[in-house]
């Protein structure tokens, strides 16, 4: 009876595990995304940040996110991943960076490893 009590105790220690591993209680939380747009600023600029391109990520409703790059892209994708923040909750954030060479030509959102928007081309702002 008390291997049979441990056995029961271990296996519902593992599904719940894998409940939180899957989309349970301990999974983040990953907002609606309503609209994302994506450009580079190639006017010339002075002392500025020069050449950068801009994403912006719309909700649906105020979230408390944050972009970061996911650096195991391919060059040629600007992959960012939201991940929770301790900044007030907003309806629209965005991620900037300087201009590459290459450039980039798609971008990628992401969250708790499932892809919530993909844009395939950046538009130049000249």
């Amino acid at each position: 009876m008390v291997a049979r009590g441990l056995a029961v105790s271990c296996l519902c220690g593992l599904l719940a595990g894998c409940a939180a591993w899957w989309g349970g209680p301990g999974a983040p939380t990953c907002p609606i995304i309503t609209d994302v747009n994506a450009w580079t600023n190639r006017q010339p600029s002075t002392g500025g940040d020069g050449q950068v391109t801009l994403v912006t990520v719309s909700f649906e409703a105020p979230s408390q996110m944050r972009l970061y790059r996911d650096g195991t892209a391919p060059p040629e994708t600007l992959a960012l991943d939201l991940q929770a923040s301790d900044q007030p909750a907003l309806m629209a954030i965005s991620y900037r960076e300087r201009v590459r060479v290459p450039p980039r030509e798609q971008v990628v959102i992401s969250c708790g490893g499932d892809v919530l928007a993909r844009l395939d081309s950046i538009d130049d702002i000249y």
